[in-house]
């Protein structure tokens, strides 16, 4: 039950740092926009990661 709550709460960290990127996003020229996006993937990434990490954790105990 533990690992379901952080998984939430990492989700909801995903779902910030998206609405902050996209209001970001306006602001931002086509050059740092592509610096972004590239961030952006690499940090989906790695919540991905250890959201996979957290639940096969958590299965195994």
């Amino acid at each position: 039950m533990k690992a379901f709550f952080m998984i939430g709460r990492l989700i909801r960290i995903a779902l910030i740092l998206s609405l902050i990127i996209l209001l970001l996003n306006r602001l931002f020229s086509r050059r740092q926009k592509q610096e972004l996006h590239f961030w952006v993937k690499i940090t989906a990434a790695a919540l991905l990661l250890v959201s996979a990490a957290a639940l096969l954790w958590h299965m195994m105990i």
